[in-house]
């Protein structure tokens, strides 16, 4: 039963939204429609998380729909969109997603997760990137592009770009696992980004079975390391980055030293031989 105070009405949506389509394959973009109209019907929405796994069905049309109601949601605070395989959205619907957050002063919880997304390339990062700037108020934000094939140095730009506008960031996580074209130079481009963070209190990034990035990755990544005064907890993975040596973790090491309010380390140079590239091909 739906009740009828304005707040109590907002809560349970969220509730029922989130439990309702997390893993239903079979929504299309006309679903996506009806959500739309929802958030046209009640522009108080503080959160919203949308999950949409594997399906085949939804497209940029479908993102279309969920962007323009994005608009409508002056208060928005936290924002979580999954689509993890859906190979039909490409850069157009990524391009369509950044604009209807651009501009939401709000916001303080973002989580992307566009994993196994094929047609998310670094160009799509671009619009990304522009609309990051405008979210002054973000505290966290979670990135996650697993295997992604076509995300490199170019989105890692636009990334670190956007994260240097916003001094009020607290929690970091970025995912690039099996991301084969991000190299050293993609790795520099990150670190820049990071350099102003001195709020920042936990960083987590996955750059695993990133085949190319190699020492002098780590030398830049060092570098910007020692501005973050607050950082508390950091979560590094380079497991199977086989151009990473002992220098490598030397470089690490110089830039991690200098801070002293960590509380938690965790380093992963390790080497596997597991790809989830079988799970992709095989059950996607």
């Amino acid at each position: 039963m739906l009740r009828r105070h304005k707040y109590l009405f907002k809560v349970n949506f969220n509730i029922n939204l989130t439990k309702s389509i997390k893993s239903c394959v079979q929504v299309t973009n006309s679903g996506l429609f009806h959500i739309k109209k929802i958030f046209e019907n009640i522009s108080s929405l503080q959160k919203v998380t949308l999950g949409f796994n594997f399906s085949k069905q939804i497209s940029d049309a479908g993102i279309l729909h969920i962007s323009q109601g994005l608009r409508n949601l002056s208060s928005l605070k936290s924002f979580h969109f999954i689509i993890p395989g859906c190979k039909e959205v490409t850069n157009i619907g990524l391009g369509y997603l950044s604009e209807g957050l651009k501009g939401q002063t709000s916001l303080q919880d973002l989580k992307f997760g566009f994993y196994t997304c094929s047609q998310i390339t670094d160009k799509g990062m671009q619009s990304f990137s522009h609309s990051l700037k405008t979210m002054a108020s973000l505290h966290n934000i979670d990135l996650d592009f697993t295997m992604c094939e076509e995300i490199g140095d170019e989105a890692l730009q636009n990334i670190g770009e956007g994260l240097k506008e916003l001094v009020s960031l607290k929690n970091i996580s970025l995912n690039f696992f099996e991301c084969n074209k991000i190299t050293t130079k993609g790795l520099r481009h990150l670190a820049q980004g990071l350099e102003n963070q001195t709020s920042l209190k936990n960083l987590e990034i996955d750059f695993s079975q990133c085949e190319k990035i190699a020492d002098t990755g780590l030398q830049h990544f060092s570098e910007n390391l020692k501005n973050l005064i607050s950082l508390q907890k950091i979560n590094l993975k380079f497991s199977n980055c086989e151009k990473i040596s002992n220098k490598g973790v030397l470089y690490l090491s110089e830039g991690l030293k200098v801070l002293k309010s960590f509380r938690k380390i965790t380093l992963d140079f390790s080497k596997f031989f597991f790809s989830l590239n079988y799970f992709k091909n095989n059950f996607s």
